[in-house]
């Protein structure tokens, strides 16, 4: 029976425990518990259920009342004992307020009554304290004399360490004699002393410094501590640093190492340089005891400052003489200066000083031995890209002539982008000076090209020259090409300089002398105020006037053919016989410009075409009308239509200029009229009106002209025509 009621009592603990935590929610719903509780049981053993959940909380009811009812009853028997100890606690605190305030009084008390006394007894220790250091004083000053006897004898002796005891004890006097009358002329004197053996003293200190006698110059380190020297003999130690520098350059030059390789030289010296700093970064720390290594290294790095410029006559005379006596100057100054700044950079690296610490000083001196060459930069620039710039015109071929003009672009554009890169180098501060260089490279090509359209104008002959005409289409492409290019290299370069602003500012005060700096700027500041300002402007606008001359010239030779055609005109035999001009046909010269205009669109287009960009940036700056061409007509047609024009105007002109045609003549004038009109249509292109009014003029019977003539063309058109008729 108890084993089954444990189990009872144990299976009312887990229903407890797991649901009874639900019912102190703030959020409790009867529902939500009850449903969640019967959630997985079927609806037929609910029934059940719900009996056996009603027995548990009956249960769980009964437990809570109990527990509350045994808490109750044990607060309710200890409040008398709580209530007791507070009293006890209120009786102590009581007695303790007592205790404070009367121990405020006795001490109020002491202190009035002995306030008196302890004002005398601190007056009497003071003229205690004054009257020992009376005492002090006379004696110090009674040894102060003999302190200076004895110094000289030791000085004379070389005792160094007698007489440093001795300075140090007058050193100590004369702390004591501080308010005394002579204390300046006493203070003067132990200076003079220090002086006498500082003096002694400097021959040796710089013999143990530059042979590295850690022992010796640890002693005489601790000297001049003692009498309060230290920042002298750290002089001493750089100003000997500096000159066993000064040594190793000298060694080098000795050498000769410089004439063989001036690069080497100085990435030897460098290396030098940076060795004996840690080097010395370890001496120094083991001789004077200082944990604080930045200043020693601002000392160290600023005395390396003094070296250059004491080393800076001898550095520019190698720097110049490496330089001229170099197969490629501009390479080995942009060497030289990559070897400073890995200098420099390692200099920095290695270096644990203040982020205030201003390196400008330090820097000019460095690379001031560069400054000359670099003032010559555009020069050195510009005989390094001519090197690479191989444009020859002297070849009897025309097509081989044009051929090395494009040639030339392809290796002046990619010397163009090999001169930024070298800009670069130098963080691009002798920006002015590459744009200089690369502007006289493309003037250069310029110039080639003006060359090669002079050769195609000497070539021209009258009557037709395919080849003639090919060339000149190639080259009309080729400068287009270049003219593009152009003005890709020149957003590329105002993006390129713009960008690293600040970078060629910044490395343009070490590098530069002032002239250039406000060079620098001004380019920059017009670059970044005036959108239409251009680096290569001059090299833009020639190349663009060339392209109008090239166009010009393909033109010429494209209505070459037509003006040696029609000024046949003149020679041709009209017949004074009469016949049917029905069955007139037209004469050979105007066969032979309606061929050739037939033929001409084959040539062109594959050169005329919207999508060649270097033919069309040619074509827009030479003629308008291409520009404002419609998108829908191709630049074929509207070079058809601008040679129609200029065809027709000149039509006009040779009949103008006839003596005299009898009416056969004028029909087969205006025969030849009506297939030259057949031959534009045909290209899609028109007659203009003054040409046609003549064709209906020539047509017009003898009899008829008078009355008519008035009704078809302007009266100075009939006029001059009549004229040429004879018609009266």
């Amino acid at each position: 029976m108890i084993k089954y009621l444990d189990t009872f009592y144990i299976y009312i603990y887990e229903f407890i425990f797991q649901n009874i935590t639900s019912f102190s929610e703030k959020d409790f719903s009867v529902v939500d518990w009850i449903n969640n509780t019967l959630k997985d049981k079927p609806p037929d053993e609910c029934r059940e259920v719900i009996p056996s959940m009603l027995k548990k909380l009956q249960l769980c009811v009964e437990q809570v009342h109990e527990v509350l009812d045994e808490t109750t009853t044990q607060v309710l028997s200890s409040l008398p004992k709580v209530v007791n100890d507070i009293e006890q606690f209120e009786n102590q605190a009581s007695n303790i307020q007592k205790k404070i305030v009367d121990l405020k009084q006795e001490i109020n008390t002491v202190k009035t009554n002995t306030g008196e006394s302890l004002l005398k007894l601190q007056l009497y220790d003071g003229i205690k304290c004054n009257m020992e250091v009376t005492k002090n004083a006379l004696e110090e000053a009674d040894n102060w004399s003999k302190l200076i006897t004895d110094i000289e004898i030791l000085m004379d002796n070389g005792e160094i360490d007698q007489v440093t005891n001795r300075l140090i004890r007058m050193q100590r006097s004369l702390a004591v004699l501080e308010n005394n009358s002579d204390y300046e002329e006493r203070k003067n004197q132990l200076e003079e002393l220090k002086s006498k053996l500082e003096v002694i003293l400097i021959p040796m200190i710089n013999e143990a410094f530059e042979n590295e006698k850690i022992d010796e110059s640890k002693h005489y380190v601790n000297i001049f501590t003692d009498l309060e020297k230290q920042d002298q003999i750290i002089k001493y130690y750089l100003k000997c640093n500096k000159n066993r520098l000064r040594k190793e350059w000298s060694s080098k030059m000795y050498a000769n190492e410089y004439s063989k390789n001036p690069l080497i030289f100085f990435e030897s010296f460098y290396e030098a340089l940076i060795e004996c700093k840690k080097q010395q970064m370890i001496l120094y720390k083991k001789l004077f005891n200082i944990e604080v290594l930045p200043e020693i290294e601002s000392q160290l790095i600023l005395s390396y400052g003094d070296l250059f410029n004491i080393l800076e006559l001898p550095m520019f005379e190698l720097v110049d003489v490496s330089i001229k006596n170099h197969q490629e100057p501009l390479i080995l100054l942009l060497d030289l200066f990559l070897v400073t700044e890995v200098f420099i950079k390692n200099i920095k690296n290695d270096s644990k000083i203040s982020d205030s610490f201003n390196w400008d000083n330090i820097l000019t001196s460095i690379y001031r031995p560069l400054i000359p060459q670099i003032v010559s930069y555009k020069e050195f620039e510009y005989e390094h890209s001519k090197k690479i710039i191989n444009f020859e015109l002297n070849k009897d071929d025309l097509v081989d002539v044009v051929q090395a003009f494009g040639q030339s672009q392809l290796t002046v554009f990619r010397a163009s982008e090999e001169a930024k890169r070298r800009s670069a180098v130098l963080s691009h501060c002798v920006f002015p000076e590459m744009i200089f260089a690369i502007n006289k490279m493309f003037s250069n090509v310029i110039e080639g090209g003006k060359e090669v359209l002079k050769k195609i104008l000497v070539n021209i002959k009258p009557g037709e020259n395919w080849n003639l005409f090919q060339i000149c289409l190639k080259f009309l492409q080729s400068s287009g090409e270049f003219l593009r290019e152009l003005y890709f290299v020149e957003s590329e370069f105002k993006s390129c300089i713009l960008t690293n602003e600040q970078r060629a500012l910044n490395v343009s005060k070490y590098l530069l002398v002032e002239d250039k700096q406000i060079e620098l700027k001004n380019v920059i500041n017009l670059l970044k105020s005036d959108s239409d300002w251009k680096l290569f402007k001059e090299s833009i606008q020639a190349t663009e006037k060339l392209c109008s001359h090239i166009y010009q010239t393909f033109y010429k030779i494209s209505f070459r053919p037509i003006s040696f055609y029609l000024e046949q005109l003149e020679k041709v035999k009209f017949s004074k016989e009469t016949s049917d001009a029905h069955r007139l046909s037209p004469r050979e010269y105007i066969t032979q410009i309606g061929q050739y205009l037939i033929t001409l669109p084959q040539h062109v287009e594959p050169f005329l075409v919207r999508d060649n960009e270097a033919v069309t940036v040619v074509l827009n700056i030479s003629d308008r009308r291409y520009t404002d061409a419609s998108l829908e007509e191709s630049f074929t047609n509207v070079l058809l239509r601008i040679l129609a024009r200029n065809t027709c105007d000149v039509y006009v002109e040779q009949i103008q200029s006839l003596r005299e045609l009898n009416n056969l003549a004028a029909q087969q004038l205006a025969a030849d009229i009506e297939y030259l009109g057949y031959v534009l249509e045909e290209l899609g292109v028109q007659l203009n009106e003054t040409t046609v009014q003549i064709m209906d003029l020539l047509r017009l019977e003898s009899d008829e002209y008078i009355m008519k003539s008035s009704s078809i063309a302007a009266s100075k058109v009939a006029a001059v025509i009549a004229k040429i008729r004879n018609i009266r």
